[in-house]
């Protein structure tokens, strides 16, 4: 998948998994780029591709872009006020 920023920012994206998980996924590494840019791309080998093996239910991305320079993933993610925090929807047909 390949978003495409308004402009350049620092940006994390980061799945939603069904069964209630949170992936990181974007910039590989977790350590964004010294310099903002204006896409993200997940993954970023062509040949690679992203399961969808985590069961029925919703798959959400999320992006997070910011015109400062963002910390790596793991310290970023500890200073989210009430945590990063995702449940599993028990639905089907969405």
């Amino acid at each position: 998948m390949r978003v495409t920023l308004s402009r350049p920012a620092y940006s994390y994206l980061i799945a939603l998994n069904p069964n209630g998980t949170i992936q990181f996924c974007a910039p590989v590494g977790g350590i964004v780029p010294n310099s903002p840019r204006p896409e993200l791309d997940f993954p970023e080998n062509l040949a690679d591709y992203f399961g969808l093996t985590d069961g029925v239910g919703l798959q959400a991305f999320v992006v997070v872009a910011s015109d400062r320079s963002l910390p790596a993933y793991e310290s970023w993610k500890t200073q989210v006020p009430g945590g990063l925090a995702w449940s599993p929807v028990d639905r089907e047909g969405f």
